[in-house]
């Protein structure tokens, strides 16, 4: 069977996030290669407006993202919404990084608390035993000189 066209699709906004109609439409085409269902429900999969392709579940932001490139996107790379508004996904508003640079710009300004300061020392000072390794005068003299 030749297609000759697709008709437009509709999208029902349930979440009510910023994105191009016109853009989404295109991206989904091209990420299925194939015909789609004429409505598209838009939806909050985790924190992110996502919608479904098939079988597969799929934030818009990062099937933009995608289009925009024209490729697929390594687990490592993260889109980033310039603004923080993780429901905008409009074009002036996502920015693919790497997982290390959106970790530190997501983390910028932010201060830990004491307790998660302690808690992250107190996992990272233990044995494989479980025990710490400041209990035992022997050990730290091991880790300090390898």
């Amino acid at each position: 069977m030749i297609i000759k066209g697709y008709k437009p699709i509709q999208f029902l906004n349930q979440c009510k996030c910023l994105y191009d109609a016109e853009d989404l439409e295109d991206a989904i085409k091209w990420y299925s290669g194939k015909p789609v269902a004429r409505i598209k429900r838009i939806f909050i999969y985790g924190r992110y407006p996502a919608v479904s392709i098939y079988d597969e579940k799929i934030h818009i932001h990062r099937l933009l993202a995608m289009y925009y490139e024209q490729r697929d996107l390594d687990s490592a790379e993260y889109i980033h919404h310039i603004d923080g508004d993780p429901l905008n996904a409009r074009r002036e508003n996502l920015v693919i990084q790497a997982a290390s640079e959106h970790q530190h710009n997501a983390n910028k300004g932010r201060r830990q608390s004491p307790e998660h300061i302690a808690k992250r020392i107190d996992a990272t000072t233990k044995t494989r035993y479980g025990h710490s390794i400041y209990e035992n005068p022997e050990l730290v003299k091991e880790v300090k000189h390898g």
